[in-house]
């Protein structure tokens, strides 16, 4: 969900892999059960601010879908702020933690598309805090790539990150410090330009490397000096071209 490409960069890439769209809708509708099933139930006025908002969101993700390569086009963008009038109207009211949970979530998915434009880019920062903030957002951290949990490192630095594109350097820096303060998740940053999902303290940050200086790039490189070598990672990438195993990876 998260994660965000600019209409620009859109525009030109291809459309979405077969399955996708109905994937991320089939996702969302098992969401709107769990959020409707958990106990007590809502009042009815409450519901209904529910369900008119993730009707708007479901309107979404089918025009993005179905509009393909990426584009958020005006219906998809009006959808979006008609889920974010309703979901924002229920925020709030204290609805349980679990409901919460899954509320910030989705006004997280509402706002992060919307924030390709610049206005809307304190909101997704805001609302992708929140999720994080979450004590159920809190305690699924990552300490490392094989961490199968990830929201709060994932909110923290999409939240810096939209503070930043805002110019809100003050917001930016005080999610970076309470990003720090965790005690196991791997977000401990120590600038506001490097805040990737897990982040490993001490490595040197610099902007271009030596190729050669990686271990894996002399391996490769030897590999394809070599004829013999060469010819089968050719046949190998030819093949995976030919029965189209490289596909681009969109999200909103």
């Amino acid at each position: 969900m998260l994660i965000r490409l600019a209409l620009l960069a859109s525009a030109l890439t291809p459309p979405l892999p077969p399955g996708a769209g109905s994937e991320a809708e089939a996702a969302a509708r098992r969401e709107d059960q769990e959020f409707e099933a958990v106990q007590p139930p809502m009042p009815e006025h409450l519901l209904a601010l529910w369900r008119a908002g993730s009707g708007a969101y479901a309107c979404f993700q089918r025009e993005f879908h179905s509009a393909g390569a990426g584009a958020l086009t005006p219906s998809a963008r009006a959808a979006l702020k008609e889920a974010a009038a309703h979901l924002e109207q229920l925020a709030g009211f204290t609805l349980g933690e679990r409901r919460e949970f899954i509320l910030y979530g989705r006004l997280q998915d509402v706002f992060v598309p919307l924030a390709r434009e610049l206005e809307h880019c304190a909101d997704a920062a805001s609302w992708s805090l929140q999720r994080a903030l979450h004590p159920l957002g809190t305690n699924s951290y990552a300490v490392d790539e094989a961490s199968k949990t990830s929201l709060w490192n994932a909110g923290v630095s999409a939240a810096i990150g939209f503070y930043r594109r805002a110019g809100d350097q003050h917001r930016a820096q005080a999610t970076l410090e309470l990003a720090r303060k965790h005690p196991h998740a791997a977000t401990h940053y120590e600038r506001l330009d490097q805040t990737p999902l897990v982040f490993f303290p001490g490595l040197e940050a610099r902007p271009w490397w030596e190729p050669r200086s990686f271990s894996l790039v002399r391996k490769l490189e030897s590999a394809f000096a070599d004829p013999g070598s060469r010819a089968a990672l050719l046949a190998e990438l030819d093949a995976v071209i030919a029965r189209g195993g490289l596909a681009p990876i969109l999200s909103p």
